[in-house]
């Protein structure tokens, strides 16, 4: 009996344990919904910091300790005892707005993709809308030559703000992490014998476009030629 007793006595105690612990996590959830109603995602100047975290293990199995779950990576910064924690698969560039928003940055291969995109359609409409007289011809040609020195200063540009970006953020203490898709490339701008190849392609696309346009404007002149008395007799 006095060992039954013992045993009602230790889960009566057990028990207590259990709600104590039970009450204390959800006070301490209450205080971190209240903490991150307050701080927002808002970055206050000379406040807090944005803080980026790459971690595999969810924020739940961070031991009360303070250690990090193993497979996880985690950059603290702490100012005036106000800290930030953004959590995020891979590395996204972003930028905040004057009205507070945060804007995402293309990464370099996108933005040279868009250009590339842009450059495609423009000849394809220049084409379509080809010249038929020399001096229209000779206009087309130098559009030509101006794209394909358009898309090498923005290649050259490109670079020179991705170099910019990333001196900006080792400054800061933010090592960049660029997405694994394009983590191994480099940009490197066309040099002149590229331009050269380039323009030759798009010119000889023109001819080609040209040559089809006169072929149909032959078939159309002899059909309007013919003798309709004629063909009757």
């Amino acid at each position: 009996m006095p060992e039954a007793t013992d045993n009602e006595e230790l889960q009566v105690k057990l028990k207590k344990l259990c709600d104590e612990q039970d009450t204390f996590k959800v006070q301490k959830e209450k205080e971190k919904v209240e903490r991150n109603k307050l701080l927002g995602n808002r970055l206050k100047a000379g406040t807090k910091k944005l803080v980026q975290v790459n971690a595999k293990a969810s924020g739940s199995n961070v031991k009360a300790s303070g250690s990090t779950p193993k497979g996880s990576k985690q950059k603290v910064v702490l100012e005036e005892d106000n800290i930030e924690v953004t959590s995020r698969p891979k590395r996204v560039r972003t930028v905040a707005n004057n009205d507070g928003s945060i804007e995402r940055i293309p990464s370099v291969a996108e933005s040279l993709h868009g250009i590339n995109k842009a450059l495609i359609v423009t000849v394809d409409l220049l084409g379509n809308t080809q010249a038929v007289n020399e001096h229209q011809a000779k206009y087309l040609h130098g559009i030509e030559i101006s794209m394909v020195n358009l898309q090498y200063t923005m290649q050259t540009h490109v670079a020179q703000v991705h170099s910019r970006m990333v001196e900006l953020e080792r400054r800061a203490g933010i090592w960049p992490v660029e997405d694994e898709e394009f983590a191994d490339e480099e940009v490197e701008p066309a040099g002149p014998e590229d331009m050269e190849e380039e323009v030759k392609e798009v010119r000889e696309e023109v001819e080609e476009i040209r040559e089809e346009d006169k072929e149909g404007h032959e078939v159309e002149d002899d059909e309007t030629m013919k003798d309709p008395e004629a063909d009757e007799l």
